[in-house]
């Protein structure tokens, strides 16, 4: 059958290609869920719906970063609690060497323990990698 020369079989055809293209964008609008498939749908509704896409997305991504926030805040506290515990401890050794019932023996064990004390402080006070207090308080 010729479809040029036939105006009943043309129409037919191209009513049902029409419909296979309606068909086949129905399946698509049920098989993804959603009812705009792009902004030839609804232009206004499309655009409201990306709108909405992308502040979720960046709830989201704000979610993530208080996430990174918080636990950089709880390892510079851990930092914090460590130094805050040499200094406790450095504080004990010096009141325990200005007592006078220590000999001069013991006293050198004292300020050993109290020089230890001060360099392992320093040396996390310079240290970058172990101090979180460096990017946090910057």
């Amino acid at each position: 059958m010729e479809l040029g020369l036939n105006p009943f079989a043309t129409g037919t055809y191209y009513q049902y290609r029409k419909n296979s293209r309606s068909l086949s964008q129905t399946m698509s609008r049920i098989s993804s869920g959603s009812k705009l498939l792009g902004p030839k749908d609804n232009g206004a509704s499309y655009g409201i719906s990306e709108t909405f896409r992308n502040r979720l997305r960046a709830g989201q991504e704000a979610s993530m970063n208080l996430g990174v926030s918080h636990n950089m805040a709880l390892s510079a506290d851990s930092w914090l609690d460590s130094v805050s515990s040499i200094l406790m401890r450095m504080s004990e050794l010096a009141i325990s060497a200005a007592d006078s019932s220590k000999s001069q023996t013991d006293r050198e064990v004292l300020d050993l323990e109290f020089s230890q004390l001060k360099e392992e402080r320093s040396e996390e006070h310079t240290s970058e990698l172990q101090s979180p207090c460096n990017l946090v308080c910057r």
